[in-house]
């Protein structure tokens, strides 16, 4: 069998799995856009990485660095006060709350930004491929979410060397990882379609991550702030999953329901809005482009 026909009969194969439920022409466009998807973030990643004389290992080394660089520097001003009962005890609960989040930030922000210009970025796919044109931001959310899941295998393996596994928590993250995606996601969307039309939004998202950044509970814990600015900090469409992360990685971290149920409201909402908005620009963004 040649190299070409492979794919075909495994794509068939999966057409031939999703038909009785969803009819020929959903499982063969169903089935036709994950390729699609699958392809382009391997070529993403492959661009992204390929040239580079360590690949795929420089996702691995930013987690390593902010553990190299963070976790001493932070250890040496001690345990934190009063909040014993949120991110543990001893002078690494506080680093690994600040690592933990600077990790998740880090793969949200940057697949967010990639993705708010990937149409932009790409001109002649807009104008000439047949592809839908929503993989494009897709593809750089996925590609933040693959650098997001080799942090946390990094980050696990970090807290079992010093005895802070946390153990079924980690139950959390396939969760977190699909409402953290397709929050992600509504917002490429929203923002992509919009920074077509105008094209000032690019520049104001970096001031808004750079804002977000200190907003966000990473460099805090909300219950060290005054009772207003908690409610402040609650209301931050980001927190719910910052929170979800510290209790999947923290043991002593409290798992709210409120979070996630948040985090399902916030995921839901912003996609939905995020592909109204792009449905009813695709229309002129090449004529935008």
């Amino acid at each position: 069998m040649n190299s070409a026909a492979r794919p075909r009969r495994f794509l068939d194969l999966w057409v031939a799995l999703i038909r009785p439920f969803a009819g020929e022409e959903r499982a063969r466009n169903a089935v036709g856009y994950a390729y699609a998807v699958t392809t382009l973030l391997v070529y993403s990643l492959h661009t992204q990485h390929g040239r580079a004389f360590l690949g795929l290992l420089w996702a691995l080394l930013v987690p390593l660095l902010f553990i190299a660089v963070y976790v001493p520097v932070m250890s040496a001003f001690g345990p934190m006060e009063g909040v014993d009962h949120i991110i543990g005890q001893g002078s690494l609960a506080f680093p690994v709350y600040v690592v933990v989040g600077f990790v998740t930030w880090n793969a949200f922000a940057g697949g967010l930004q990639n993705a708010a210009a990937s149409l932009v970025n790409n001109a002649s796919v807009v104008h000439h491929s047949p592809i839908p044109l929503s993989i494009l931001p897709l593809v750089k959310v996925l590609n933040g979410m693959v650098s997001w899941i080799l942090a946390v295998g990094i980050m696990l393996v970090f807290l079992a060397s010093v005895g802070r596994f946390p153990g079924i928590r980690i139950l959390i993250f396939p969760v977190l990882l699909v409402l953290f995606t397709l929050f992600a996601q509504g917002l490429a969307l929203l923002l992509s379609s919009l920074s077509v039309v105008f094209r000032d939004l690019l520049q104001m998202i970096q001031t808004v991550l750079m804002i977000e950044f200190f907003a966000v509970p990473l460099l805090y814990v909300p219950e060290t702030l005054p009772e207003k600015f908690q409610l402040v900090v609650k209301l931050n469409p980001l927190t719910p999953f910052m929170n979800l992360t510290h209790a999947m990685f923290i043991r002593e971290h409290p798992v709210g329901w409120d979070d996630l149920g948040l985090a399902t409201a916030w995921a839901v909402g912003i996609y939905l809005l995020g592909s109204f908005v792009f449905n009813r620009l695709k229309g002129i963004l090449p004529d935008h482009v």
